[in-house]
């Protein structure tokens, strides 16, 4: 029996309860894809109905120093990184008469706290010489750091970590929001530091990649797979205790009943090609050669490696 399916529609944002829309349909047939279809194409309708209700954004106000162009803004900083359209504010801020002073990690700033007045002694790298600044009000840009639970979930789900606890992508070129783990996307400050906006282009980014994963009936796997040379190993062991992600088992071949019973069948390796990642690790570590990986085994790395030098 197919199992019935209902679209029910939700509180908008604009404050207005949207009257619900339940619809039944079943999982399988054209008559249900049909009124799937149309529940989806009122749901887009109502949200443009309601889209034109919203009011305008409001204005945004302006800077410190666009407000009162007299005071006196510094900013002291170690390192600063303006990427994307970001390069635009910074220059903004310069053209306005913002300080900007840089500091190193082996002299940082003091706030000195007086009875009236707060003064923030800081190294200008430029005089060479300590420099004063009165303030009337001090604000410390505070650090973002991971989640300490990162580490833990990072090792249930086989996924890398940098040096600072942040979760890395597979590729951050080729591959931006997937993880070294298939079927697990990355988006938000899990990744690391980032602005509001850049978490939701990414977190848009992941949904997507994982609407094409979802929308496949068969995912292909890469052909760079580990392969075992059975007449070179002896199942050792060696390679499933360094596999980082447990794509390797022992099984065994039972040759009679009575092998079976007493545990005598005989023991081959087995690659899960759905887990293996072709990462290497198990051909290194075999003494015997009796892994690899497709592509790259040792005769033919060795061959690269002499038409490189052109010895070949």
């Amino acid at each position: 029996m197919s199992r019935p399916l209902r679209l029910l529609l939700v509180p908008s944002r604009c404050g207005k309860m949207t009257p619900s829309l339940p619809v039944h349909v079943a999982a399988s047939g054209l008559e249900g894809l049909i009124w799937l279809i149309v529940g989806i194409i009122w749901l887009v309708f109502q949200g443009l109905a309601n889209a034109t209700k919203r009011k305008a954004p409001p204005v945004p106000r302006p800077s410190l120093k666009e407000e009162k162009p007299e005071r006196r803004v510094f900013i002291l900083h170690r390192d600063i990184r303006t990427y994307g359209l970001r390069e635009a504010l910074y220059k903004r801020a310069r053209e306005l008469g913002v300080i900007f002073i840089n500091y190193d990690v082996h002299q940082k700033p003091n706030v000195v706290v007086n009875e009236d007045n707060i003064d923030v002694i800081v190294w200008d790298h430029i005089l060479h010489e300590p420099f004063s600044i009165p303030a009337d009000v001090v604000t410390l840009a505070a650090a973002i750091v991971p989640n300490p639970d990162t580490r833990e979930i990072a090792r249930l789900y086989k996924l890398p970590v940098d040096m600072d606890g942040f979760l890395l992508e597979a590729h951050v070129k080729l591959r931006p929001v997937d993880m070294a783990t298939d079927g697990i996307f990355l988006a938000g400050l899990a990744h690391y530091p980032k602005p509001i906006e850049e978490s939701i282009a990414q977190a848009q980014a992941a949904a997507a990649r994982a609407g094409t994963v979802l929308s496949s009936r068969w995912v292909d796997l890469d052909l760079v797979k580990a392969r075992v040379d059975e007449e070179k190993c002896d199942c050792c062991a060696l390679c499933l205790d360094v596999c980082p992600y447990e794509a390797l088992a022992i099984e065994r071949e039972e040759g009679s009943r009575a092998a079976a019973e007493n545990g005598n069948g005989k023991q081959r390796l087995v690659v899960r090609a759905a887990k293996c990642k072709g990462c290497g690790t198990c051909q290194a570590t075999c003494p015997k050669e009796g892994i690899s990986v497709t592509g790259f085994s040792y005769r033919q790395l060795s061959a690269q490696v002499r038409a490189a030098l052109g010895t070949a």
